[in-house]
């Protein structure tokens, strides 16, 4: 769940930190607003769901890594513990990114990310393909 208010973050997760996003309110004001996103540490560990906080089941460092969008997060952060850290996040797709800290992405880099993806689903495939069959001598 996101915390949307304009107090700090205290949060009981390690991998949590509490990032403050610019919007524009219903009276056309510029504003901020504390959005809690989820990180994932080194290699071998756990992918965490920037959104959720929800362990996925692939880790850090593997080929499925490639099966997300990710981001390295140095900016502005609320938790004095992670000030000038950066930290790596990852997202379903480039959207569920922009959605959640109200960023907007270059078109190019959402097309390279999608393509990517229909590469890496083709590979999949291929390989499921092949292993269907069993040689027999």
């Amino acid at each position: 769940m996101m915390a949307t208010s304009n107090q700090p973050y205290n949060t009981e997760s390690t991998n949590a930190i509490c990032v403050r996003v610019p919007y524009v309110n219903d009276k056309k004001q510029n504003k901020h607003r504390n959005i809690n996103a989820h990180y994932s540490g080194g290699s071998g560990t756990a992918i965490i769901d920037a959104v959720s906080g929800a362990e996925m089941p692939h880790r850090v460092g593997s080929s499925y890594e490639d099966a997300y969008f990710k981001i390295v997060h140095t900016g502005n952060r609320l938790n004095a513990t992670q000030q000038g850290q950066a930290v790596t996040l990852f997202y379903n797709t480039p959207r569920e990114y922009e959605e959640h800290l109200n960023e907007s992405l270059p078109e190019n880099v959402i097309t390279a990310w999608n393509t990517k993806q229909m590469q890496n689903n083709l590979i999949a495939e291929e390989h499921t393909y092949v292993d269907q069959f069993v040689v027999v001598k």
